[in-house]
């Protein structure tokens, strides 16, 4: 999710226009757009091959405590770039082209998912049933594997259900059932 700040007091930002964006999205996609980051002192500093695998390593942890981990960074945008409003972008392209790169990335975070608490009871039933549960997901996967712990689709000490497919990303699973179609829609 994007949005783009104006300064109407006459401030101006490092490009000498008066406009920033700010961005938020899945940590690891964030990343890929940075060239910078913020350091400890709030200084922006390049974005080099070491600290990117520390970042890299903390997005990995969040993951792994079945937090979602979201990213924050800014870009101070030139008057006119990537059109008037700022608004170009590829035919089929997720991002705006603005979006693509020279962003500064300034907090990683965690959520918590809260699981409702019903849930692994109905994994529990659905299993006793001979039901496969099964997890897909839009977010990083090592967060997905860790909320299926949880919920008791994957037992805690990963010593059940090595199958790969417990949990899959959407790409896979489409790749997988060979993607689905809704006949009334085609």
């Amino acid at each position: 999710m994007t949005t783009f700040l104006q300064y109407k007091d006459g401030s101006k930002t490092e490009t000498g226009f008066n406009r920033r964006m700010h961005t938020k999205g899945a940590a690891e996609k964030i990343l890929e757009t940075c060239s910078h980051y913020l350091d400890a002192e709030g200084n922006k500093a390049e974005l080099s091959d070491v600290v990117l695998s520390k970042l890299m390593n903390d997005i990995d942890t969040l993951a792994d405590q079945a937090l979602r981990p979201i990213a924050f960074a800014y870009k101070d945008v030139k008057e006119g770039e990537c059109g008037a409003d700022h608004d170009e972008i590829e035919k089929r392209a997720k991002l705006y082209n603005i979006e693509l790169n020279g962003l500064t990335l300034f907090c990683i975070a965690g959520i918590k998912d809260i699981i409702r608490e019903e849930v692994p009871g109905a994994v529990k039933a659905c299993k006793a049933a001979g039901v496969r549960v099964r997890m897909v997901t839009g977010d990083n996967i090592k967060t997905a594997i860790a909320i299926a712990k949880e919920c008791g689709i994957i037992a805690r000490d990963g010593s059940e259900d090595k199958d790969e497919l417990v949990c899959m990303e959407g790409p896979k699973f489409d790749e997988f059932v060979g993607s689905l179609v809704n006949r009334k829609t085609k």
